[in-house]
């Protein structure tokens, strides 16, 4: 930013354990749960370039909290999560242009809190996703042209809740339930798994 500060903005339907997304240059924010039991299924749309909400878009098939999303190929993948505090392993793809959600291979086992992130940017056609409640280490790779999942070489160490980011065709997995300041970096290219330098705390 040019400006490092930090400004209030338009608020959104209040909740927790959302998600958010970016795809065509907005940001979408899906499910959560206002109680920490009934689950959303709410979708929203924020425009950065009008500095405003676009209002409620179609709602997830399935109403989750706790789940994950990642962009690819223009479409936002969301999977995993919780329905009324039980895990899932739904999976649907969101199509911004035609506001339609539509159901794809569900994620190999239900789970919540699973750190995900597209290989190779949001243009990328796969998704790498690791970890989840119970601190698991078990990684699977999504093809979207596919429309499977393909379990490949687990993370070092368990983890849930993990915040995930790519960078450079690598995959960052960073921090987590379990694992708190660890830093893991996944190479899809060759399948494997590295630990990088520790954060800071």
């Amino acid at each position: 930013p040019a400006v490092a500060a930090w400004s209030a903005m338009p608020a959104m339907t209040a909740r927790r354990g959302a998600v958010a997304a970016l795809a065509g240059g907005r940001i979408y924010v899906a499910g959560g749960t206002t109680n920490g039991f009934t689950s959303l299924g709410v979708n929203e749309e924020f425009d950065p370039t009008t500095n405003a909400w676009g209002g409620a878009k179609a709602a997830m098939t399935t109403a989750r909290d706790r789940l994950s999303a990642v962009a690819a190929g223009g479409v936002i993948y969301a999977f995993g999560g919780e329905t009324d505090a039980s895990s899932t392993n739904v999976n649907e793809m969101y199509d911004p242009a035609a506001n339609t959600w539509t159901n794809k291979a569900a994620y190999p086992t239900p789970r919540r809190q699973i750190s995900a992130a597209s290989a190779s940017g949001p243009t990328a056609q796969t998704i790498v996703a690791a970890g989840g409640n119970g601190a698991v280490a078990s990684t699977y790779k999504y093809d979207s042209v596919l429309n499977n999942w393909t379990a490949v070489t687990s993370m070092p160490s368990g983890l849930s809740a993990g915040a995930a980011a790519s960078l450079g065709g690598k995959i960052y997995v960073i921090g987590g339930a379990a694992a708190l300041s660890s830093v893991y970096e996944y190479d899809p290219a060759v399948n494997l798994w590295m630990t990088r330098a520790s954060m800071l705390t």
